[in-house]
């Protein structure tokens, strides 16, 4: 298990979790791209969920006073019924051509950002829901689907601790639903669970480095370098 390939996914698990640490959100979105690129998509769904269910814990829970839960329910009911279709499509596709399609999903969400463009659709339960299943989905393919939740976050009034308190909540409920579809599918294996374990210290590490530089390091410099290594790691995966 101590090989270059994981000294390599541990060291952008570092970056990755310093994100999710500062924002609340990201982790996957850099981990999916490189990740799938050594491991294989499957079992780097599987790991990042592994590694993120258990490291957001103390996140979570101290953010979850903070939290709109009004806002947040109705996703998880999206969550609930579409993740499978997801699992479906990461199971049953080709590796490399899943792998191309992470990379891809990764370098649109990264141009998103880097454009500013902003949700300016209604805010109801139904759409709440249907955001909740298109992150469903995307985190039951990829892992990755926590940047559909933020963006609508995002579009909405909330003060920086109540957004980055919902980010953070709803991204870490998007790991339970694929985790348990991959369990009774029979996808996640003991490779997969090791690896994940050998993650866990450097992913608390950049969590802890990530909440350390939310108080200090602006808001504006952070997001750039993000980014930067968001557009990279999607590009790289893709042509790969």
């Amino acid at each position: 298990m101590l090989t270059p390939e994981l000294a390599i996914a541990a060291a952008f698990t570092v970056l990755g979790s310093a994100i999710r640490g500062y924002s609340g959100f990201g982790a996957n979105i850099v981990l999916a791209p490189v990740l799938a690129l050594l491991f294989g998509p499957v079992e780097a769904v599987a790991i990042m969920g592994l590694v993120g269910l258990v490291a957001t814990v103390p996140l979570t829970i101290s953010v979850a006073k903070d939290t709109a839960w009004r806002e947040i329910a109705p996703m998880l009911i999206g969550l609930l019924i579409v993740t499978p279709f997801g699992v479906l499509a990461l199971v049953s596709l080709d590796p490399g051509l899943t792998r191309r399609t992470i990379g891809a999903l990764v370098l649109v969400m990264g141009l998103i950002y880097l454009t500013g463009w902003t949700y300016r659709g209604p805010r109801g339960i139904k759409t709440r829901a249907i955001v909740g299943g298109m992150a469903g989905w995307l985190g039951g393919f990829a892992a990755i689907g926590g940047p559909v939740m933020v963006l609508y976050f995002m579009a909405g009034k909330s003060d920086v601790k109540v957004l980055r308190a919902n980010n953070t909540v709803a991204v870490a409920s998007l790991a339970p639903f694929y985790l348990t579809v991959m369990a009774f599918s029979g996808v996640i294996t003991l490779d997969a669970v090791y690896r994940a374990g050998l993650l866990l210290l450097p992913y608390l590490l950049g969590q802890w480095i990530g909440v350390r530089l939310f108080h200090i390091v602006s808001q504006t410099i952070f997001r750039k370098f993000s980014l930067f290594l968001l557009i990279v790691v999607g590009a790289v995966a893709l042509i790969a």
